[in-house]
């Protein structure tokens, strides 16, 4: 019995670590339009790309494609301040550019690179490039230079207005005139 529930055991850890097989494709297309999205961060930005493709060859994997001739290929790529490659997508093609890549299925119905280098430009291909983005203007400076320069002013008023306070007058402190 013991050397059953140990056999149990093992099959399910073995089927639990081989996990879910990955659906792929390898096309040959070209990217017919895309959209861009920054993110800033501190020392670097993020672009995430989504190409429209026009899918022209198809090695393996017909079956994912679902006879589609345009497909969506979400990628991206972070930049460091000088314009340096840090790491995502390598090689992403610019609008018009032909490639061809090892693609990942989703569910949700597009497409993406299985790895960092699975895009591989034509020969005539241009590579996307980013541009090098400032640093965002912080907000937090402006916001505590407002607060204290809003303490400073009711201090001011304060200063100027303490002692401006009702004199305590009654009609009997007045003295009479003499001549009554």
């Amino acid at each position: 019995m013991r050397a059953l529930l140990i056999a149990l055991v093992f099959l399910t850890a073995a089927t639990a670590l081989r996990g879910v097989e990955v659906e792929t494709v390898t096309l040959a297309g070209r990217v017919v339009d895309s959209r861009m999205i920054v993110h800033r961060k501190v020392r670097s930005a993020l672009f995430y790309l989504r190409l429209k493709v026009e899918v022209d060859q198809v090695d393996s994997g017909h079956v994912l494609l679902r006879g589609s001739r345009t497909i969506e290929v979400r990628c991206w790529q972070e930049i460091d301040g000088t314009g340096q490659y840090r790491e995502g997508h390598r090689s992403i093609p610019a609008d018009g550019a032909s490639f061809s890549a090892v693609l990942v299925a989703h569910p949700e119905g597009f497409f993406e690179p299985a790895g960092e280098d699975a895009m591989v430009l034509a020969d005539a291909a241009t590579a996307r490039t980013f541009p090098i983005l400032t640093k965002a203007p912080s907000t937090t400076g402006v916001v505590i230079g407002g607060i204290i320069g809003l303490l400073v002013l009711a201090g001011a008023g304060w200063m100027r207005y303490r002692n401006r306070g009702p004199k305590d007058r009654s009609w009997s402190a007045v003295e009479p005139v003499d001549g009554d």
